[in-house]
């Protein structure tokens, strides 16, 4: 579907009256302001108008600005990734191709309440609609209405919509309406999160960790709003199946406590106000859980030393997302979808597998040759140099060769 605009029409509200006088003074006497007054609108649009339809596909780009950007590629010299670039960032080609008029942030409130109520004007016109509700795309608008809205309805008169805070704007909300399933958190961004189990070699010996395989034996893909919290548990059922559990897993029990103290001690405690314990009817009780508890151990026992020295394995795990990325990209991926993410990620982990595999390969041949095998590298390696070291001397005689006998040889040559 074409789309173009009318650029000799003016606007009603200029949409560049934010960039002050003098800004727009120097706009309208630069390259920028003759290009947009003279030339975008004469440019040959009906020439390729043609090849698109009124009404059908997806909207094109603006074509006035897509046949001006072809000009100032050549008129600057720019390379096509330097065309997008500047056609994005420059202010310059904003202004000469007429589009990506900025909104002041006083405005882009404005902006979203005006979208907001376009979107729930369509839904409320085709909501009793079967032939339209059946279709995915409306049953997209559906969603980001409820995720971005909130709709009471009222009795005696029309719904009404409000806009919801960002606040309450739910991490599992719709990203993308071409994706669907992903989710947003804040620290990792928009789309999906791997879960990732392997093993490791905890042995200090440098040449038993090279000759040990490490493994990824669990790969889970979800939604980035889901919490890392629920994915333990499926992760040691799923290699439980396998045989592939850890050797040592520990449960607590949730069951709650509490424990008295003597009034008197506690009323007369300095520490009192800092204190957890609260007062009773005949003593002072600090109430708890088992799990407050055993928080309260943990975080206590990570300033030990055998904690550091035994979750320092722990971090091993970050390598292999590394190592996953740089080696299979698994952080940009070419497909959409849960199902179509996870496929592609447990082919990566597979992958890392076998890089991994063949490096420890490696390493055992190397450790496991014989001595003639030893002696045999050694010899070829000293050839290899010896040819190296003797090409150019030879190189240098054959310049420095005596003159007669480039004499004799040129005469044969001849004869």
């Amino acid at each position: 579907m074409i789309h173009a605009r009318d650029h000799k029409t003016p606007y009603m509200i200029d949409p560049w009256d934010y960039l002050g006088p003098k800004r727009r003074k120097l706009l309208d006497q630069s390259w920028a302001g003759l290009f947009r007054e003279h030339i975008l609108s004469e440019l040959p649009v009906h020439k390729i108008a043609s090849c698109y339809t009124d009404g059908f596909g997806r909207p094109s780009k603006e074509i006035f600005a897509a046949l001006g950007a072809l000009i100032l590629q050549q008129m600057h010299d720019l390379t096509d990734e330097e065309t997008v670039s500047q056609f994005f960032f420059n202010l310059q080609w904003h202004y000469a191709l007429g589009c990506f008029s900025l909104v002041k942030p006083s405005e882009s409130a404005k902006t979203l309440e005006a979208v907001s109520r376009d979107l729930f004007s369509l839904v409320e016109r085709f909501r009793d609609n079967k032939q339209v509700k059946s279709l995915t795309t409306f049953g997209a608008l559906l969603r980001v209405l409820k995720d971005q809205c909130d709709v009471t309805a009222a009795d005696a008169g029309p719904a009404e919509m409000v806009l919801k805070e960002p606040k309450k704007i739910l991490s599992s909300s719709l990203q993308n309406p071409s994706d669907p399933e992903a989710g947003y958190d804040a620290h990792k961004g928009q789309g999906y999160q791997v879960q990732v189990m392997e093993t490791y070699c905890d042995s200090p010996d440098e040449t038993i960790r090279g000759k040990t395989l490490n493994l990824i034996t669990h790969v889970e893909v979800e939604s980035a709003y889901v919490s890392d919290v629920h994915a333990l548990i499926p992760a040691l059922e799923s290699t439980k199946e396998r045989g592939l559990a850890p050797v040592k897993v520990k449960q607590g029990k949730k069951n709650t406590c509490s424990v008295a103290f003597a009034s008197e001690h506690c009323s007369a405690c300095p520490l009192r106000e800092k204190c957890p314990v609260k007062p009773g009817r005949k003593r002072h009780y600090l109430r708890f859980d088992l799990k407050t508890l055993r928080i309260a151990g943990r975080r206590a026992r990570k300033h030990t030393p055998e904690f550091k020295d035994k979750y320092r394995w722990r971090s091993g795990v970050e390598s292999t997302f590394s190592e996953m990325d740089k080696k299979t990209g698994v952080k940009r991926l070419r497909v959409r979808g849960l199902s179509a993410v996870g496929y592609c990620a447990r082919l990566k982990a597979i992958g890392v597998n076998l890089f991994r595999a063949a490096r420890v390969k490696r390493a055992i041949d190397a450790l496991s040759a014989t001595p003639g095998k030893l002696a045999a590298s050694v010899c070829s390696t000293i050839l290899a140099v010896k040819e190296r070291f003797l090409s150019p001397w030879s190189r240098l005689g054959n310049i420095f060769r005596p003159v007669t006998k480039n004499t004799a040889y040129a005469f044969n040559i001849a004869a």
